[in-house]
């Protein structure tokens, strides 16, 4: 969807060029009268519309670059949803395995000294990045070959390979996911700062133009038009 700030600066835009076409002829017939005994026969019609001609085309210049720019950041806010969409149910994914293995081992060797073995105190995470680092680091630590586990309440050895197996696809998957979001975040940051850029420029320019054919109008002896 086109920005609000845009497309004021576009209506702004219009009537800008609507002054300059409307008060074109009377500029430039204040001006020859003003003028005329220091220039020669035709130099002020000549050079006004060339300057004229400028403002126009450096104002279409402006415009297109920042109707651009939003075209193309309202583009890369689109194209980041379904990214977003794969990390979260990625992380729902990886969340819910983490969950299982941690009730397993509760269960063969209480709450206290299984989150000691499986280094996670504290609350599972839901957040894509701290669950990811959570999950990576139960699924190295069970992978340690110097970890020995403790005699388990429930009889026999828990499959701790088993569980390192169970947390490795999902991981893989999140950390995909969580690079593609970062990299469209770093394009979300770039096409955002070009689009301020535009927008500045064209106001700096848009800006110099109203305010240079206004003093134009006053020199031309047309306050009216001016105000």
């Amino acid at each position: 969807m086109p920005s609000k700030l845009v497309v004021r600066r576009q209506r702004l835009d219009s009537a800008l060029r609507a002054s300059l076409t409307q008060h074109q002829e009377a500029l430039l017939e204040g001006l020859r009268e003003r003028f005329a005994p220091l220039v020669g026969e035709g130099e002020v019609l000549d050079s006004f519309e060339r300057l004229y001609q400028f403002f126009f085309e450096l104002l279409e210049i402006r415009e297109n670059a920042m109707v651009d720019a939003d075209e193309a950041h309202s583009a890369e806010l689109r194209d980041d949803e379904d990214p977003r969409d794969r990390r979260d149910d990625a992380t729902e994914e990886l969340y819910r395995v983490v969950i299982a293995i941690r009730r397993a081992a509760n269960g063969h060797f209480g709450p206290e000294l299984a989150a000691r073995l499986l280094d996670l105190d504290g609350s599972t995470s839901q957040d894509s990045l701290t669950l990811y680092r959570q999950a990576r680091r139960v699924m190295d630590r069970l992978r340690n070959p110097e970890l020995e586990l403790p005699p388990s309440q429930l009889g026999g050895v828990p499959d701790r390979e088993g569980w390192a197996a169970q947390l490795e696809p999902p991981l893989t998957v999140l950390r995909a996911a969580l690079d593609t979001v970062e990299q469209e975040s770093r394009d979300f940051d770039l096409t955002l700062a070009d689009k301020r850029t535009a927008l500045t420029e064209h106001d700096i320019d848009a800006g110099a133009i109203a305010r240079t054919v206004e003093g134009f109008l006053r020199l031309a002896a047309r306050r009216d038009l001016a105000e």
